[in-house]
C-alpha cells in the first residue's frame, strides 16, 4: 500500500534533497508503519503535481459525455 503525503507549498531543492535521501525516506517509511500496524511505501505529491493531477481528472471527466458536478473533494 503507498500513502501519498501532499505539501501545500511548492518543495524547494533543498527538502526534496532531504525527503528522498533514502535513510530518511526510511525513518518516515518505519514512523509511518507504527502508527498505522503496517508497512506502507511513501510518495511525495507537491502542489504542482496535484495541480497536473486535477487537470487530468477533470478532463477524463468530461470525456465521459455525461454531466458532473463534483460539490466538494
Amino acid at each position: 500500500m503507498t500513502l501519498g503525503i501532499q505539501f501545500t507549498k511548492p518543495l524547494t531543492g533543498f527538502a526534496k534533497t532531504v525527503l528522498e535521501t533514502v535513510d530518511n525516506k526510511r525513518e518516515i517509511e518505519t514512523a509511518i508503519a507504527l502508527e498505522c500496524g503496517k508497512q506502507m511505501n511513501i510518495k511525495y505529491i507537491s502542489q504542482e503535481q496535484n495541480v497536473k493531477d486535477n487537470a487530468e481528472e477533470e478532463k477524463n471527466l468530461e470525456n465521459l459525455g455525461i454531466p458532473i458536478n463534483i460539490i466538494e473533494e
